[in-house]
């Protein structure tokens, strides 16, 4: 069984998807497994991920494809169905979330799991929000340091996001589901502060401390939860 697994849903990001898909694959720590849930409505993307993956011919990769219908994508947040969905498929000990504009450091999987061999079920790390657009960088945006951050109840917007955390499976029975809330009756920051509200009462989110962010959220024009 692979150490962790990794989820990406890609949705009709073809100049950012590659980039997260290649920082997961060039990782340093090899012992993961990797899932990319293609769901784009635009073919463009659907065809770039598939012969991407193809040509790595690398078995910790593996490409699903789902189809959801528009009304679908009116009412629910698909990230959280493919969640809900694919956490429970997955073999890893444990499990991170990968936006498909989102990039890892080279080194965040190695420096995470240094952490989890102590024994802890969450971990936390530094995430540097940045502004992208037309698959360019255009400026830096703040860091979220999570240490001391984490949602205060029901109904409050998370100041962590949701791919700053990684936890082991075996907190998901105790999740119980739905894992992620699928309705569409607030943002995808209020998502995951829902979730991470009932992760903390089950289990206590270790921060991880570095200099340098792990993870990099970029902020593009098409990035938002609420366009899939």
């Amino acid at each position: 069984m692979p150490a962790i697994s990794i989820l990406t849903p890609s949705y009709n990001k073809s100049i950012y998807v590659l980039d997260s898909i290649k920082s997961v694959i060039g990782q340093t720590f090899k012992d993961i497994e990797y899932f990319i849930v293609e769901n784009s409505t635009d073919e463009k993307t659907r065809g770039l991920v598939d012969n991407y993956v193809k040509s790595l011919n690398d078995p910790r990769v593996h490409l699903f494809f789902e189809d959801y219908p528009a009304a679908t994508r009116i009412q629910y947040y698909v990230p959280s169905l493919i969640i809900n969905k694919y956490f429970d498929l997955m073999h890893g000990d444990y499990i991170l979330y990968l936006s498909d504009d989102d990039i890892l450091d080279l080194e965040c999987v190695e420096k995470v799991m240094d952490m989890l061999k102590t024994g802890v079920s969450a971990c936390s790390f530094k995430l540097r929000k940045q502004i992208w657009r037309n698959g360019k960088f255009v400026a830096d945006n703040g860091d979220i340091t999570p240490s001391h951050k984490t949602a205060l109840g029901e109904g409050i917007d998370c100041v962590i996001d949701g791919g700053q955390i990684v936890i082991s499976k075996a907190c998901l029975p105790k999740l119980g589901q739905p894992y992620y809330r699928v309705a569409k009756d607030g943002d995808s920051h209020h998502c995951d502060g829902l979730f991470l509200n009932r992760l903390t009462k089950i289990v206590h989110i270790f921060p991880i401390f570095t200099e340098k962010p792990l993870v990099y959220h970029r902020q593009t024009e098409i990035s938002l939860w609420t366009q899939g």
